[in-house]
């Protein structure tokens, strides 16, 4: 599978989504369901990897993307601005995307699966309710967070259809992902919640986040070009990403 293909079928799960997801309303005020492709393609990469996927897992990974979807449109409700007609349909559009997320998995049939998936919502929240609390933990119990909240629920999934050996894949991948975002932000003159939670204990914390964020990309990149049960065209797909982040 060459990279073009794989970029077209992470595409047109993404627009699945958006058309399973689409209110006019919704649209105009709060625009797309917020999910990157990077999400996608972790959750799509044990079929993209040529695994056996059945029609029942695809739809349990639509499920898992609208839950990520959700978590990810809560996360834009700003705490200084969240009476805005705006932010006010960011919480309903998060909330809509949570009941689709359910009917989607209810589809499927599984209620286990439906279980798993929303223990690790409880999960999330909870290492997200972290950021907001006064404690102080080590740079390294940080990023085991943001590991949980960027990945957990793609390691759930992964581990009820047993194809938890790609669970290191996602949580590296994203959270790489995630360490870039919080340095562009830092860039920008923008601190978030985990920045400010970080700079607690430490001073430059911009330049502790470019550290932590090298030595992941250099060791991850080993890891997938290394790896015995990525495909060829895969390995190279996940390195160009690697290095895609390192450039912007």
């Amino acid at each position: 599978m060459i990279a073009t293909t794989i970029e077209q079928k992470v595409a047109q799960f993404k627009q699945n989504i958006f058309k399973k997801l689409h209110h006019r309303t919704l649209l105009e005020y709060t625009g797309q369901p917020v999910v990157s492709d990077d999400e996608l393609l972790y959750l799509l990469l044990p079929a993209l990897n040529g695994e056996p996927w059945t029609d029942k897992q695809q739809l349990a990974a639509m499920g898992v993307a609208i839950n990520m979807a959700a978590l990810n449109t809560h996360d834009l409700i700003e705490e200084q601005d969240a009476t805005s007609k705006a932010q006010q349909l960011a919480v309903l559009a998060g909330d809509l995307y949570s009941g689709v997320y359910y009917a989607t998995l209810a589809e499927v049939g599984d209620v286990l699966l439906i279980r798993t998936i929303t223990a690790s919502v409880a999960t999330i929240s909870e290492e997200k309710a972290k950021l907001y609390e006064p404690i102080h933990q080590s740079l390294d119990m940080w990023l085991e967070a943001l590991k949980t909240i960027e990945s957990d629920s793609i390691r759930h999934f992964f581990k009820h259809y047993h194809l938890e050996h790609y669970t290191p894949f996602a949580q590296s991948g994203l959270l790489l992902k995630r360490l870039a975002e919080e340095i562009a932000a830092l860039s920008n003159g923008t601190t978030t919640r985990f920045t400010d939670a970080l700079a607690k204990t430490n001073d430059n914390v911009a330049a502790l986040l470019r550290e932590a964020y090298e030595q992941l990309a250099t060791t991850y990149e080993n890891v997938v070009s290394t790896s015995p049960i990525l495909h060829d065209d895969v390995k190279e797909w996940i390195v160009s990403r690697i290095h895609e982040l390192k450039t912007n």
